[in-house]
């Protein structure tokens, strides 16, 4: 009686793992940036509306749960930016999401006063960081880079 139990639970242990090893999150791609908006949120900081691009190569819905990127101007520091919103990306899907994300940009124009020459034109932003995504009961970090070019009189 006890070895039938056993190989219940045996063969139930089984079809558990190789359900999860199925249900396993590919990364979610940023591939592209069409607009970076300067805005405050609705917290009261200021903060970028960013639309990102973004394609699901899963087979399922994805929920974006959380980002945090670093910030940098041609390759200096200027902080950090995060957004809690959630959004929902369909399966298979590929398209532009507004993405409010929360910074100090207040410390970052500090930084940016002293560097006169970058108002001529578009300078590179870079956000390297994280995104968190969730299926289901499944969550998964995936580590992401994105670069846009933007206008810094926007800034000021």
């Amino acid at each position: 009686m006890i070895y039938k139990k056993n190989r219940v639970f045996n063969i139930l242990l089984a079809a558990f793992v190789l359900c999860m090893q199925a249900c396993s999150i590919s990364a979610p791609l940023i591939t592209d940036v069409k607009s970076v908006d300067f805005k405050n949120t609705e917290t009261g900081k200021k903060g970028m509306e960013v639309a990102f691009k973004i394609k699901n190569p899963n087979a399922f819905a994805l929920k974006v749960k959380r980002f945090d990127f670093e910030l940098s101007i041609n390759n200096k520091p200027i902080g950090k930016a995060y957004s809690v919103r959630k959004i929902k990306i369909a399966r298979h899907a590929e398209a532009y999401y507004p993405i409010l994300l929360e910074t100090d940009i207040d410390q970052a124009k500090t930084l940016l006063t002293g560097l006169g020459s970058l108002f001529q034109g578009k300078t590179e932003l870079a956000m390297t960081g994280s995104v968190k995504v969730g299926a289901g009961f499944l969550s998964k970090k995936f580590k992401a880079e994105v670069k846009a070019k933007i206008n810094l009189k926007d800034f000021f």
